[in-house]
């Protein structure tokens, strides 16, 4: 019993993770496109930062310049 919990518990982890990871991959190259197709600049990226911070306050990794 507790080797499947804590098998569920990782699997939903990795799950997790991996799901923000194509996320964050997803929106970097939409951002990355409309950089080069609509010559949006680096305010675009600091604006949708600011705003992702504001209608999502509490999460972490959404600053324009996060590594």
């Amino acid at each position: 019993m507790k080797l499947s919990i804590k098998s569920a518990r990782v699997a939903a982890a990795h799950a997790a993770k991996r799901e923000l990871i194509l996320l964050y991959r997803d929106m970097g190259h939409e951002i990355v496109e409309k950089q080069e197709t609509m010559s949006w600049g680096k305010s675009v990226v600091e604006r949708l930062s600011f705003d992702l911070k504001a209608e999502l306050p509490g999460i972490k990794g959404l600053s324009a310049n996060n590594p």
